[in-house]
């Protein structure tokens, strides 16, 4: 996988986790609590494997984009 294509890669994985992690909120303040954490631990389980299984693997083919990431959310909110 080319550089560009990391990019896009890592790009909707982020999209994908913020995503999730709205839903947390809605999920937190509409469902009863023990469906809840139900709920919050299977998203938690997506987002950590999103992470791991994904852009770590991306990351370690592209090393340089982890700290071009990290610099572009940092400065903007998030990866352009």
């Amino acid at each position: 996988m080319d550089a560009q294509v990391a990019r896009h890669v890592i790009r909707a994985c982020l999209r994908s986790t913020g995503e999730l992690q709205r839903l947390l909120e809605l999920l937190k303040e509409q469902c009863p609590p023990d469906e809840y954490q139900t709920f919050a631990k299977a998203i938690g389980m997506a987002l950590a494997s999103i992470h791991i299984e994904i852009v770590n693997r991306v990351t370690s083919l592209h090393p340089e984009l982890e700290g071009e990431m990290e610099t572009t959310i940092s400065r903007y909110g998030r990866y352009l």
